[in-house]
């Protein structure tokens, strides 16, 4: 009987105290603006009539709830200023200090400190409850309530001006941009690469991001430009790329090279051991690369890649017009078999045949045709040194081992090919 007595007890004093403050009944929920904020116990607080208090004693009045603490400096320089404000508006504003410092702590601080010690505020210390539901990392941390008991600001404390107390007084609408802190701790510290948070929200405020890295099997091979027009942020990428493909690219700020050939582009005066070629057995030198900068076109990338390449590899890079040796197709005599199309049909636009081995036919049109086709293929640079305002047409078999029978070949065109130092953009690589 005594032990039913007992547990009756026990009972019912749970359920007093879950009636004198209902907050406690339910898990905690952060509030923010618009919410109605519920009428808390503040179980510890200074300078005022009780050792403890409800929120409702203080109904009729607007409320602002200043969170501090003893350590920081923006929250004690800006005491003056509340509490000239508390005294202005005292028949219609309390302002209450919060804190989950100690209390002797506070007592001792606001007894010695002598900025503050003539200051009496009403302080509610030993907080835990008000900080779980206006959670918050920067301060000084301002909760605004109106008379209607709704939350209508949360903000750091730098508009706290007569002019925004008189709205809050008179149920006016505040328009200040709402104090949100982050309260996951990883995130706060950024300890992962900053880029991987929230990066769909934040990337206006990128300014400049570069990323390089080994080769990655999660990656295909294969770059990419794009502009995001809405944040003004351009983005280059490149993935599983070879070192002569990414200082190409960097030099040539696009995806392609032009009528570049791509294996004599860098002469290689440095000492580095990176490979010039891709290495597919090793992928010691295969590469990824990411960038991305303030911009609104891509055409400047590469001024951001030569410095990033040269920083990590230990380079010195420029470009430079060199006269080196060319496979160059030009006239020979005055025929000009080249002028009339192929197998009889007329053609607009400037067309070859390359015929490769005996099974092979590669027919392309102009552009495609001699950079893609002979510059791929080719140990030397390929210049089709003619008139291309004209149409022009003919077919010749690659033997890149015999220069002297392809020439003979485009003889019956009145084209010849020969071998003969050109200008070309070149990039050369030294040592930093």
């Amino acid at each position: 009987m005594k032990n039913r007595i007992k547990t009756l007890s026990i009972l019912c004093l749970m359920a007093c105290l879950l009636l004198i403050n209902p907050v406690y009944s339910q898990e905690i929920k952060p509030l923010t603006v618009g919410d109605t904020m519920p009428d808390v116990i503040l179980k510890s607080v200074l300078n005022y009539s009780k050792r403890s208090a409800q929120l409702s004693d203080f109904a009729g009045k607007a409320m602002i709830l200043d969170f501090w603490f003893i350590r920081c400096g923006s929250c004690r320089a800006a005491m003056p200023h509340l509490d000239s404000l508390q005294k202005a508006f005292k028949n219609d504003l309390q302002l209450l200090l919060v804190t989950w410092e100690d209390k002797k702590k506070v007592e001792e601080f606001f007894t010695t400190d002598l900025d503050a010690k003539h200051l009496k505020f009403v302080n509610v210390v030993n907080d835990s409850l008000l900080r779980k539901i206006f959670p918050a990392r920067g301060f000084p941390h301002q909760v605004w309530i109106d008379k209607n008991n709704r939350i209508t600001a949360i903000t750091d404390g730098t508009n706290t001006s007569v002019e925004n107390i008189q709205k809050l007084i008179s149920a006016k609408k505040i328009d200040l941009p709402v104090k949100v802190d982050e309260m996951d701790s990883k995130l706060h510290q950024g300890t992962d690469p900053l880029m991987t948070y929230r990066y769909g929200t934040t990337k206006d405020k990128i300014l400049k991001y570069s990323y390089l890295s080994k080769r990655r099997l999660e990656f295909r091979g294969g770059s990419s430009l794009e502009v995001d027009t809405l944040n003004q942020i351009a983005r280059a990428s490149f993935t599983n790329i070879d070192f002569l493909q990414l200082y190409d690219n960097a030099y040539t700020s696009s995806l392609g090279s032009g009528d570049l050939h791509r294996p004599s582009r860098l002469i290689r005066k440095d000492t580095s051991s990176v490979k010039t070629e891709a290495d597919y057995k090793t992928f010691t030198n295969v590469f990824c690369y990411d960038l991305m900068y303030k911009d609104t076109t891509t055409r400047g990338f590469g001024k951001y890649m030569i410095r990033d390449l040269d920083e990590y590899f230990g380079l010195k890079s420029r470009l430079e017009t060199k006269k080196i040796k060319c496979l160059v197709i030009k006239e020979k005599g005055v025929g000009k078999g080249y002028r009339q199309p192929l197998n009889g049909n007329d053609k607009r636009f400037l067309d070859c045949k390359m015929i490769v081995g005996k099974k092979n036919k590669a027919n392309k049109a102009w552009q495609g045709f001699v950079l893609e086709e002979l510059n791929r293929n080719s140990y030397m640079p390929i210049i089709i040194d003619l008139d291309i305002n004209q149409p022009i047409s003919f077919e010749f078999t690659w033997t890149p081992n015999d220069i002297k029978a392809m020439s003979k070949e485009l003889e019956k065109f009145g084209l010849e090919m020969v071998v003969e130092k050109r200008p070309r953009k070149v990039i050369i690589l030294e040592n930093n």
